[in-house]
């Protein structure tokens, strides 16, 4: 298969319509050369695609940019020297990078989100099934964030509001949420705590500090963005080995880019 049916194949197990104006392109590469191997992965990090080279994948499949900004503009790159570097790398080992962020996110239910709650072990308290929302049997904020800590293999996690909180229901928003969405989810009856990659600290985090002084059940637990996302894209991974048997797949780990000291 060449590069061009593997992205087509992918897209249409993923069962939704492209978006008119969407990432999720082929970054570089050729789309009529065949494919070797596929690497999937959350970052298409200088390490993964050197990963990718000693593999023998001519492929990476990503969820986040190659070019760090969402849209992968490149002319504010021009004479960097990591920007250029990176891309002799990718040139020599003739890669091609695609990106599906949308179209994964747009899938129901959101492929990231099912993937993250599978390895959580959050989906059997999913309510409604296939949702964003999660009642919990009677757990705490400090429970949930233990969970979480112990089954991402994460050794910190930020939290607004009171960790003894036991809300009623959760929402989990992979990534980035955005303040607005994340306060609206907040609003709703019932849901008192919100699970989250990241937000800007002036929009979420500040609405439930206020919140909670005002006497509001409120609570938000800031995981990052990677670990709230990269098990999506290894269900991805696993996907793509039962729908392209003939083609080697991996899943690498892009890991966080933080170190806690």
């Amino acid at each position: 298969m060449t590069i061009a049916e593997v992205i087509r194949t992918m897209n249409a197990g993923m069962g939704v319509a492209p978006r008119k104006v969407t990432v999720d392109t082929l970054k570089c590469g050729r789309p009529n050369d065949p494919v070797r191997g596929i690497v999937v992965t959350f970052m298409p990090t200088q390490a993964v695609l050197e990963t990718a080279a000693r593999l023998g994948a001519n492929m990476i499949v990503t969820h986040e940019p190659l070019w760090y900004n969402h849209l992968d503009e490149t002319n504010w790159l021009r004479g960097d020297p990591v920007y250029a570097r990176k891309r002799r790398f990718i040139e020599r080992h003739h890669l091609a990078v695609y990106r599906t962020h949308d179209t994964w996110h747009d899938r129901r239910p959101d492929g990231v989100r099912e993937g993250q709650l599978d390895r959580l072990g959050w989906t059997r308290f999913q309510h409604p099934a296939g949702s964003r929302y999660i009642a919990f049997p009677r757990w705490s904020v400090r429970r949930i964030v233990a969970s979480a800590k112990r089954r991402l293999g994460i050794g910190a996690v930020r939290v607004v509001g009171d960790p003894g909180l036991v809300p009623r229901r959760v929402a989990y928003h992979s990534g980035f949420g955005g303040g607005r969405n994340l306060i609206a989810d907040l609003r709703r009856p019932g849901v008192e705590a919100v699970v989250c990659g990241e937000d800007h600290e002036w929009e979420s985090y500040e609405w439930v500090r206020d919140a909670v002084r005002q006497g509001r059940r409120a609570a938000l637990v800031v995981l990052g963005h990677e670990p709230s996302e990269e098990a999506g894209m290894e269900y991805l991974a696993r996907l793509l080995e039962g729908t392209l048997p003939n083609i080697p797949v991996w899943f690498v780990p892009a890991g966080s880019s933080f170190r806690l000291l």
